[in-house]
């Protein structure tokens, strides 16, 4: 009997750390240690992550991607380069019951043209902290500060 072929995801393409979670809309079978995918959203489990050169800690296209944050987690990048990218209008969700800290040297941190909302405990520093120019509190948090190269969610 012929394979059947998988249902396409809600996004083209999901790197993390340049590997390849979702490519051409497929899942790849290929994951990478504490970060989860399935139905559309990227879990991010307990995870401390600094990465130096040219390649984002989560990069997606394609499509809408929401993040569940859980556990403490911590996403750095040096080098010019932004720790979340996503594609020419893609909006990027981010939940949980965790806590984030996300960090770029000499970049933006999280560079998403479409909208960006958050609702868990999140801290965002970098040359610019977020390119958006639609960042939202989801329903029980508040953005404290929002001053350009700092972004901070926490529970209202």
């Amino acid at each position: 009997n012929p394979t059947p072929t998988p249902d396409p995801e809600s996004i083209t393409t999901l790197e993390v750390n340049g590997i390849h979670i979702v490519n051409n809309g497929q899942i790849t079978g290929t994951g990478y240690r504490g970060f989860t995918y399935a139905d559309g959203t990227l879990t991010i489990d307990a995870v401390s992550l600094n990465l130096e050169g040219q390649t984002p800690v989560i990069n997606f296209a394609g499509g809408d991607l929401e993040i569940i944050v859980t556990g403490e987690c911590a996403l750095s990048t040096s080098g010019g380069v932004a720790v979340i990218t996503g594609g020419e209008g893609d909006n990027l969700t981010i939940s949980g019951d965790g806590s984030l800290t996300v960090s770029a040297t000499d970049a933006t941190a999280i560079d998403v043209s479409g909208s960006v909302t958050i609702a868990c405990a999140v801290n965002v520093t970098g040359a610019d902290a977020c390119s958006s120019e639609n960042v939202t509190a989801g329903q029980g948090f508040s953005i404290t500060a929002n001053d350009g190269a700092t972004l901070t969610v926490a529970a209202a």
